[in-house]
């Protein structure tokens, strides 16, 4: 899988000979030079992502609740509808 970013020479890649501790290190680091802000949210989340989880379902959806949850809270805070 490939990760696009804009202004970045090079895509991001998962390495499949990699782990997923060291793959989501490398991904955080691609975002976080790419978007120092989204890298600092995704960052902050990545903790409640845990290789080997059984219940991948309820994870992904948390995860993907919060994310929209801050990125809505940060748009408010820009439009100055919330503190």
């Amino acid at each position: 899988m490939t990760l696009p970013s804009e202004g970045s020479p090079t895509p991001f890649e998962f390495d499949e000979d990699r782990g997923f501790s060291e793959n989501i290190t490398t991904f955080l680091e691609h975002v976080r030079s790419a978007s120092p802000e989204m890298g600092e949210l995704l960052g902050e989340l990545a903790s409640q992502i845990v290789a080997g989880d059984e219940d991948r379902t309820r994870m992904r959806t948390s995860f993907n609740a919060e994310i929209a949850r801050r990125l809505d809270q940060s748009l408010l805070s820009e439009e100055g509808g919330a503190e």
